[in-house]
């Protein structure tokens, strides 16, 4: 059999299996059953490595949101589910699962006691009604991982879109702030995309060259990932 080819590593591989560009424990109840969710090929190296990157930021993130919003309906749920022992009867799951609370609760408490500057909380994750957060308790979100898990969406988005790979010539730059200047134009150029209410993806496309584009990605309402695939770089993220 032929090697195929990643779409996140770009390598050609004989251990190439299908995931989920948005893994499946990331939809909403309110995500019609029927509604194929997106899926392109990996190779497992890649695989594993995202998968639990996506797993710590779904509790991370899961525990941040509302859980009476319809975008992200049962999210909440699924993640207090993941960290109670009581819901599963495998041994050595209980003691993971009694592990990660333990360890989310004394982060959360030393959390409290620091001077965390605004600029430092994730955009759309704070109190509306307190801007300075103080009376919130404190989930960390890891900025590397979360910088990770953005251009693997957009690599496997880009694909999804139009079965093309982003190369090894162009890079992804990710940013947060929905008051960056090229949020303007995603919104003003862009097309619309989406899998279900869980997902919203906007992008707009260079004229002068079509590998160059910004992406809009919405999640549950609440996390927004902007990005932009730049050329001329020899490496790419």
């Amino acid at each position: 059999m032929a090697q195929q080819r990643c779409v996140y590593c770009l390598e050609y591989s004989d251990d190439i299996t299908e995931d989920h560009v948005l893994a499946r424990s990331w939809y909403s109840n309110t995500t019609p059953p029927n509604m194929p969710k997106w899926k392109i090929l990996s190779c497992g190296k890649c695989n594993q490595k995202y998968s639990k990157i996506e797993g710590d930021l779904r509790i991370s993130l899961g525990l941040c949101i509302d859980p009476n919003e319809s975008k992200s309906a049962g999210i909440a749920d699924k993640v207090l589910s993941a960290l109670n022992p009581a819901d599963t009867n495998d041994p050595k799951e209980q003691r993971i699962r009694l592990f990660k609370r333990k360890a989310i609760l004394k982060e959360s408490e030393d959390l409290e006691h620091m001077n965390i500057p605004k600029e430092s909380y994730l955009p759309n994750f704070g109190s509306k009604e307190n801007s300075d957060n103080s009376q919130l308790s404190k989930i960390r979100v890891d900025a590397d991982d979360l910088n990770v898990f953005a251009c693997k969406l957009v690599r496997g988005i880009n694909y999804i879109i139009d079965q093309s790979f982003i190369e090894k010539g162009y890079a992804i730059e990710v940013f947060l702030e929905d008051t960056d200047p090229r949020v303007a134009l995603i919104n003003k150029f862009g097309k619309d995309y989406s899998c279900g209410p869980s997902i919203t993806v906007k992008y707009a496309v260079a004229n002068d060259d079509t590998n160059i584009r910004l992406y809009s990605i919405d999640i549950w309402g609440r996390l927004k990932i902007y990005a932009q695939i730049i050329g001329g770089h020899n490496t790419s993220a």
